[in-house]
């Protein structure tokens, strides 16, 4: 049984200014959805194996409940979107750097098309699928996102640029404020802007460090509302994405050989 998709926030981003690469917030179709764990009604057989293997691991029961909600949740996005069964959709990660199947940017197995990202709490869940509309795909790139939810909670001061710590000293709720900013940050860690060795430096704020801002970089960074509404002030998330450009084909040897062909000239040929 998928969850209940009634409260989701979907459609087509237009909160934001124009994106790089020529690709508009209004081409970017999006799923996003915040609930509580329990709101969620899953079984362990809709998780691949290797999700079962990474779920049975989690010695808590609350986290393994998390962990098949969030799993299920990001299903249900996509399925959204695809017009699918969530049910059947296959979720894989692939590592870009060592090739491993059991860490990495979760994918949409079938579907490269749409990105997904998911994220959990022990009491909520967060999930986003989102991909180019049709006239902007295509040469324009890749799709990237990410999101984060996070109970509200102190977070470090190593956690926040100078001009950050400014900011949050002013704030009559220092910890939401603290964890609003936390969750755009880790939104941004997901679609690969910075580490989190580095995440000190990235500074979330806008340009008159009034708010957080909606623009980091490349990047659209947006807020997602909780659902149903009394999670407010005890949860916070947020979703952010990118269009990467297109990687360059790899030259296979046909292509070298060719290459040869063309620039060999023989005495007299």
């Amino acid at each position: 049984m998928a969850p209940d998709l009634d409260p989701v926030v979907q459609g087509r981003v237009a909160s934001v200014e124009e994106a790089a690469r020529g690709v508009r917030p209004s081409d970017v179709e999006h799923v996003a959805l915040v609930v509580p764990v329990g709101s969620v009604a899953a079984t362990p057989g809709w998780l691949t194996a290797a999700e079962r293997a990474r779920r049975d691991a989690l010695r808590d029961p609350r986290d393994r409940a998390a962990y098949l909600a969030a799993h299920a949740l990001v299903r249900s996005c996509a399925a959204r979107l695809l017009g699918a069964s969530a049910s059947g959709l296959r979720i894989v990660q692939e590592c870009p750097t060592c090739g491993s199947g059991t860490h990495g940017r979760p994918a949409v197995d079938g579907h490269e098309v749409v990105a997904v990202s998911l994220s959990h709490t022990r009491t909520h869940v967060a999930a986003v699928a989102a991909r180019l509309a049709t006239v902007a795909a295509g040469a324009a790139g890749v799709l990237e996102v990410g999101v984060d939810v996070e109970d509200v909670q102190p977070v470090p001061d190593s956690a926040f640029s100078d001009r950050e710590l400014r900011w949050l000293a002013q704030q009559p709720d220092r910890a939401r404020a603290a964890t609003t900013l936390w969750a755009r940050k880790e939104a941004l860690v997901k679609v690969g802007v910075v580490d989190l060795g580095r995440v000190g430096s990235l500074d979330v704020l806008d340009a008159a460090a009034h708010a957080p801002g909606d623009r980091v970089d490349d990047c659209a960074v947006l807020p997602l509302e909780v659902s149903p509404p009394a999670g407010h002030g005890t949860v916070v998330a947020a979703w952010a994405w990118r269009v990467r450009p297109p990687r360059p084909p790899a030259r296979s040897s046909d292509d070298d050989a060719a290459s040869w062909r063309r620039t060999d000239r023989r005495p007299g040929a």
